[in-house]
């Protein structure tokens, strides 16, 4: 899956990501919920300094939106498209 974040966060989809953390941000806190805000904000920072590859939300987003493939997958069996010791990751396209 490492290998996939800089394919599935290019340079525009890392930006706008970033962008939508922000404002989610400013959302919860303006509705009093200042941790979560901080979280969000940290999260967009990570996208801005760091490349995907190193940012840990940009992981759990890429498997979030691969889930419902990787189960497709383990439900019919081919082994062959998962990492092994690394349940639910691709490993060949």
């Amino acid at each position: 899956l490492t290998g996939c974040l800089g394919d599935a966060f290019d340079e525009v989809r890392t930006r706008a990501t970033a962008h939508a953390l922000r404002e989610s941000a400013y959302v919860l806190w303006k509705s009093e919920r200042e941790s979560e805000a901080r979280a969000c904000l940290a999260a967009a920072r990570s996208f801005d300094a760091d490349g995907p590859e190193a940012n840990p939300v940009a992981r759990a987003l890429l498997e979030q939106m691969l889930a419902p493939v990787l189960e497709s997958l383990a439900e019919e069996g081919e082994p062959s498209l998962l990492v092994k010791g690394e349940a639910g990751l691709i490993a060949k396209p």
